[in-house]
């Protein structure tokens, strides 16, 4: 077998997770590792494989490399370079998460955790997603778990009504709005004696003032 040139080289990238905290870390690793195997899609980063580390406790997930950057660094340099987010360029990127969405919810799949920092820039200029940690089968039903971000989190997660793939939807409408306004429309609202969900539901009835860059966001 004659090696390829290293122009035509294909380069990956290592995800390493741990698995010592416990059996519920243990699930979502092997939950992610097996739905990122099994995804199929141009806009989502391609798997070639994976090992259990049993000594280690850890889980080694072999993945193309995406090198553009993530989807929130390239925005971090639009702006400090003051160029503006065209309707062209905007449609585009959204495109490349509708399609993405659309195979995953097609395997009854929900993603839960879209935000820009998801979202990784391959040599096309394309985007493509990443990090499944919190994506989960749809097929059982509504799921009541709040997780994610809580700037792109929906009203029914949030409220823990139950929750499917629509969710996904509601956070691409958050990452569009992000795109034109460099702000999310909701973001972390500190309440006093109030906690993490309390906050974060005032966050998705308040619109903040209008601002260029959010804080660091909280996962729940």
């Amino acid at each position: 077998h004659r090696a390829a040139p290293l122009a035509e080289a294909v380069k990956h990238a290592l995800k390493i997770a741990s698995t010592t905290t416990g059996a519920d870390s243990s699930c979502n690793v092997r939950s992610e590792e097996l739905m990122l195997a099994q995804s199929r899609h141009q806009f989502i980063v391609q798997s070639f494989g994976s090992h259990l580390d049993v000594r280690n406790q850890k889980t080694y997930m072999l993945t193309e490399a995406c090198l553009g950057g993530d989807l929130a660094s390239y925005l971090r340099a639009m702006r400090e370079r003051a160029i503006p987010m065209t309707e062209r360029f905007g449609r585009s990127l959204v495109a490349c998460v509708v399609s993405a969405l659309g195979y995953l919810h097609s395997q009854q799949i929900m993603y839960r955790d879209l935000k820009p920092e998801n979202l990784v820039v391959d040599p096309r200029g394309a985007l493509k997603l990443v990090d499944f940690g919190l994506a989960k089968s749809s097929r059982n039903g509504p799921s009541y778990t709040l997780c994610g971000t809580a700037e792109y989190l929906a009203p029914e997660m949030i409220m823990l009504q139950g929750h499917g793939r629509e969710v996904d939807w509601w956070a691409l409408g958050v990452l569009a709005y992000e795109l034109f306004h460099e702000r999310t429309p909701f973001v972390s609202v500190e309440v006093g004696g109030t906690d993490g969900k309390a906050a974060a539901a005032l966050a998705a009835c308040v619109p903040p003032p209008r601002r260029a860059d959010r804080e660091p966001t909280a996962r729940y």
